[in-house]
This record gives C-alpha cells, sequence and structure tokens, in this order.
C-alpha cells in the first residue's frame, strides 16, 4: 500500500490510528517516489510557503530566504501582506487568498500571477507565483500554500501597471463619495435648520395665545424627534461611507455605493416625513405667516435641492471626462510627449470651479429671497449660467 493511500484512508476513518501506525511501521521507510518528491523541494529554485486564514505565514521553505532574504525564525508568525507585498497588491493579494483557502476556487484550480514584491532591503523581487489550497494537518486548517518562481520584470510590467490603475481609480471613486457626503450633509443641515427655526418660530407666538397646550406639547416633541433624525442620518450615511472606504476593489465599491445610495433616500424621506407632519401642524394652526415662511422654506429647499442635482449632473459629466483625459495621458506616456491630455485637463477643472462657484452663489442669493418669484428669478439666472458653461464644454469636446 503506498503511503498516500494509506493517509487518505486514515483521513477518512476507513481504517483506525493503530492500523494505521502498523501499516507505517510495516513501510519503514518512505517509498522511491516519496523519496524524490522530496529532493525535488530540497533542491528546487523555487520559494514555497504557507500562510493561514489570518495571513499568518506557517511554512517557509526551498528558496524563501534566498529570494526574500528573511529566514524561517524571521518569517513564520508574521503576516505576508506587510512582509513583503508591495502596498498597491495588498488588497489584490487579500482577496485571492480568502478565496484559496475558503475554497470558493474550483477544485484543483490554481491562481497564477506575476507578482512585484520586495526583499528585505526594499529591492523589488519579481516573481511568477502559484497559489493554491493545501489542509494542514497539524493545525486541522486550510492553508493557502504559494509556489514562486522568480522572473524578468519585462513581462510583469503591464500587469502591475493595471493594478496601479485600478488601485488609482479605487482611491479616486472612494474620494469622490467622501465629497458626495460631504455635501450631503451640508444639505440635510440646511433642512434641518429651516425645520428647527420654522418650529422655534411658531413656539414664539405664544404669547399672542395661538398655541394650545396640546400644540405646544407637539411641537416641544417634535424640535426634540429633528435633532435626533439629524443624529441618526449622519451614522446612517457614515457607516454606509465605511464599507465604502473598505471596498477592496471597483466592483465591491459599486456594489457598496448602491447601498449608500438607497441610504440617501431613506434619510431624505426621513425628512419629508418631518416636513409633512410639520405642516400639518401649521395647517391646523392656520397661521399665515407662519404658512408663508414655510412655503418659502420649502421653496427654497426646492430650488437648492433642484439646482444641486443640475449642477452635480454637470460635475459628473465634467469628472468622467477629467477620468478619460487621465487615461489618455497614460496611454500616450509610452509613445510620446502629449501636452492635449493635460491641457484639457486643466481646462475641465476650471469648468469644476465655475459650477462650484455658480452652486454657492445661487444658495446665497436664495437665502435672502423674501418671495417664491425672487427664489424662481434666481433659478433662471443659474440655469442660464449652466447651460453657458455646459455650451462651452460641448464646444471643448468637438475641438478634441
Amino acid at each position: 500500500m503506498e503511503l498516500d493511500t494509506l493517509c487518505e484512508k486514515f483521513e477518512s476513518g476507513d481504517i483506525s490510528k493503530e492500523d494505521f501506525i502498523a501499516e507505517l511501521k510495516k513501510m519503514r521507510a518512505f517509498s522511491k517516489t516519496d523519496r524524490f518528491k522530496l529532493k525535488v523541494v530540497d533542491n528546487a529554485p523555487f520559494s514555497m510557503w504557507a500562510c493561514d486564514e489570518e495571513y499568518i505565514i506557517r511554512y517557509w521553505e526551498c528558496e524563501c530566504e534566498r529570494i526574500y532574504g528573511y529566514s524561517s525564525e524571521q518569517a513564520i508568525g508574521k503576516r505576508f501582506l506587510e512582509l513583503f507585498v508591495a502596498a498597491p497588491e495588498r488588497n489584490q493579494a487579500e482577496l485571492e487568498c480568502k478565496k484559496i483557502i475558503e475554497g470558493r476556487s474550483a477544485p484543483g484550480e490554481f491562481i497564477n500571477n506575476m507578482a512585484v514584491d520586495f526583499d528585505s532591503l526594499g529591492r523589488d523581487v519579481t516573481l511568477m507565483t502559484n497559489c493554491f489550497r493545501i489542509f494542514d494537518d497539524e493545525s486541522q486548517k486550510w492553508l493557502q500554500a504559494e509556489i514562486a518562481l522568480p522572473t524578468d520584470v519585462e513581462k510583469v510590467v503591464q500587469k502591475h501597471a493595471d493594478i496601479l490603475r485600478n488601485y488609482q481609480k479605487l482611491q479616486s471613486t472612494i474620494a469622490r463619495y467622501e465629497n458626495d457626503k460631504k455635501s450631503f450633509l451640508e444639505s440635510v443641515g440646511a433642512r434641518v435648520k429651516d425645520l428647527t427655526a420654522v418650529t422655534r418660530k411658531i413656539l414664539n407666538s405664544r404669547r399672542k395665545s395661538i398655541l394650545q397646550t396640546e400644540d405646544i406639547e407637539k411641537l416641544d416633541s417634535l424640535q426634540s424627534t429633528i435633532d435626533k433624525t439629524r443624529r441618526k442620518i449622519i451614522g446612517s450615511i457614515d457607516e454606509n461611507l465605511k464599507i465604502i472606504q473598505e471596498a477592496k476593489s471597483i466592483e465591491q465599491c459599486s456594489a457598496a455605493s448602491d447601498d449608500y445610495v438607497s441610504c440617501k433616500n431613506v434619510c431624505r424621506q426621513m425628512l419629508d416625513d418631518i416636513q409633512d407632519y410639520l405642516d400639518d401642524i401649521v395647517e391646523e394652526l392656520k397661521v399665515d405667516s407662519i404658512t408663508h415662511t414655510i412655503e418659502l422654506n420649502q421653496a427654497r429647499s426646492e430650488a437648492i435641492i433642484e439646482s444641486d442635482a443640475e449642477g452635480n449632473t454637470l460635475l459628473l459629466r465634467i469628472n468622467n471626462l477629467i477620468q478619460i483625459a487621465f487615461d489618455t495621458s497614460d496611454n500616450l506616456s509610452f509613445r510620446s510627449n502629449n501636452d492635449i491630455p493635460r491641457k484639457k485637463i486643466e481646462q475641465y477643472t476650471s469648468y469644476v470651479g465655475d459650477v462650484q462657484k455658480l452652486l454657492s452663489s445661487l444658495k446665497a442669493k436664495i437665502s435672502q429671497c423674501t418671495s417664491k418669484s425672487q427664489i424662481a428669478n434666481c433659478r433662471v439666472e443659474f440655469t442660464r449660467n449652466l447651460k453657458r458653461i455646459e455650451k462651452n464644454l460641448d464646444s471643448n469636446e468637438e475641438s478634441v
């Protein structure tokens, strides 16, 4: 009976521990095939190591010390991600390791990579790697094993460039949502401020004997509800943004962004519900001046929301053009020194500033409006100026 067959029968429970030991004693020594396998491992020019689900190195064999500069005593017990994996590649390495150990790859499937690691002296080490799952009899856990062979750096340039580009895109996407969060919470703060101001104005009418005791209690409770809602919105947005920030790939970031957008819609609905409740109170009280204030604040909020939507749509288009120009610049840099993408990026960036200034100016003007007609005039002027920027953008695109 071959040693491999004997071990398989013991692991599957087909033979007892006593019978297993007895068979081993009969064999007394490894077979010729087993001795050959050990000789290959001992003399192979490649590195061979294995880590657990916490990315901690458990085995460090063959040429690992020669390639990386770490002895087994220095490497075992350390996380391989920080020991020798370059920062831009860590997200991908972590995802692949998790996939292998969890058995989400096909049976017998190997994950092959061209990796640019670094050794104990900080020098680049270019390797052709082969990663797969093995079962560790000692710890009774699945591990990721990697066999790696040093290779020519020219063969990995393109893949390394792709990984770096995807890493930069991921960081850019995360930064865009961080800016969106800031803008959204500013708009939430403005709505909360308006709701609070209206509520306080109603309560300040007590001296006019407009409100009944139950109305006062209702409004006092509403003020508390507004503050709790604001804190809840901030917490929900922060939680959803954190998932985006922790994404390891563009695909994960995209999936998390869907939840982030849904969360924003829920938050808006929460404020809309408070607004509706406050409107009902005002209607019941039939206070004309207060009704006018509410309608005016509502018109301001709607004008700002609509303008933000128009401005953000144009900003998204401009940002996409900037990204295209960046990609074009990356591609051209391999062939010639071309200034066209750089000039385009500068022009598009100036358009971003123009739109942002236009939005800030509109908000300042709307806050000073005392009637719906004034607000409407501000919106008309804003739309006209926004279309002017968009027309310039169209002309700029056609000139490419």
